[in-house]
């Protein structure tokens, strides 16, 4: 198994932009195949909220949660079992220990602002935060139109932990003051997308950042090669990799190979769209350790329950390998929604993405496991 790291989340210097693609509805259903594509109605304000100007730390406070209470209650209440124990074993190559997710959970939901500037590339507008007491994240805001999916980062991460792939980084619904960022990114073009609530304040996903240097995975056609089945489209689902029947198979170092086929399963399960393209932004590694991140998730969940994109990179792999089949057949609903229940922004996914979670995960199960996946880099070009 790889090395686990701490979820503890500093700042990453040279953190490789996400690339958010800005598509409508329309070009997103000729992009990626979307058999239906409904995204719900967008609510913008006209015209941009006038605050009080304060200091980071006042407007951090409106914001925060009430007063802790006495320790008393603050023990029976660590002691009494919460949706976030509710973790499996991680499966090899697991990089963060999800017995850390409560402790820092609870500091990403209630720590105050100290520091907040606007994040750096991608398309929509993000903020890098520091708490107080030192951890850092990255908040990203709900905005329109449906850019940049905050219950997707949410639950893709709670998914995540209950299948035991330990890939994803600790995030966190909050809302922020629309001021505070605002005051970390003035006359921003985007700051009129931002949905803000009453009482001027956006809700988010608070991503916990990750410790250590990241990388390019570096995936090449040939690693991809490895996966292909007998069921494999003749031509690439995988956008930006030129991935032909006639490809040689040339596998990766170490546990790679595997990681790479669980997460085409696991982007099968969550809608994911934004994984594969030329720039490979949404394929890190990191460089000390060369375990694979399930890294960014805000373009998951669409409203369509089947994207053709992903169905056709799940035939090229078949079915998903026999230990991740086996977490998929224990994965109970109720479980991922007392999960997401537990969040600030809760129910984060509504009935219509639950039973687009639900087709999909039923659509997994009736295809099995792949007979010889778990032979790490023995794969067959054809299994």
């Amino acid at each position: 198994m790889g090395r686990r790291l701490s979820a503890c989340p500093p700042i990453v210097a040279s953190r490789v932009p996400a690339v958010w693609p800005v598509i409508g509805c329309a070009l997103l259903a000729s992009s990626v195949g979307c058999s239906r594509c409904e995204p719900p109605v967008s609510r913008v304000a006209e015209t941009e909220p006038v605050f009080e100007e304060a200091d980071t730390r006042a407007l951090a406070e409106s914001s925060a949660p009430p007063s802790a209470p006495d320790a008393l209650a603050q023990d029976a209440a660590s002691a009494a079992p919460t949706p976030l124990s509710d973790v499996r074993e991680c499966l090899e190559g697991g990089v963060f220990d999800p017995k850390e997710d409560a402790s820092l959970l609870e500091v990403m939901r209630t720590a105050e602002v100290e520091r907040i500037t606007r994040g750096s590339g991608g398309a929509t507008l993000g903020f890098k935060v520091t708490l107080a007491g030192g951890k850092r994240a990255y908040f990203k805001p709900d905005q329109a139109p449906e850019r940049g999916h905050v219950y997707g980062e949410i639950a893709a991460f709670h998914l995540d932990r209950l299948l035991g792939l330990c890939r994803t980084s600790p995030v966190t619904g909050r809302r922020l003051p629309f001021a505070l960022l605002r005051g970390a990114a003035p006359e921003h073009p985007q700051l009129k997308l931002l949905r803000v609530e009453a009482g001027g304040l956006v809700r988010g996903a608070l991503i916990a950042w990750i410790e250590g240097e990241l990388r390019p995975l570096g995936v090449t056609p040939e690693w991809l090669a490895c996966l292909r089945t007998n069921t494999a489209p003749a031509r690439s689902p995988f956008k930006g990799f030129d991935v032909r029947p006639n490809t040689p198979c040339s596998p990766p170092p170490g546990d790679l190979l595997r990681a790479l086929h669980d997460l085409i399963v696991f982007d099968y399960l969550i809608a994911n769209v934004d994984r594969w393209s030329p720039a490979r932004t949404n394929l890190l590694a990191l460089s000390d350790a060369g375990l694979l991140l399930l890294f960014d998730h805000g373009e998951a969940f669409w409203q369509t329950h089947f994207v053709v994109r992903n169905e056709q990179q799940l035939d090229f792999v078949g079915a998903p390998r026999p230990a991740f089949a086996a977490r998929l057949s224990e994965l109970d609903l109720e479980r991922v929604g007392a999960r997401l229940a537990d969040d600030p922004l809760a129910p984060v996914l509504d009935a219509h993405l639950m039973e687009g979670l639900r087709l999909r995960l039923e659509a997994l199960r009736a295809r099995g496991a792949t007979p010889t996946a778990d032979k790490g880099n023995e794969y067959s070009p054809s299994i």
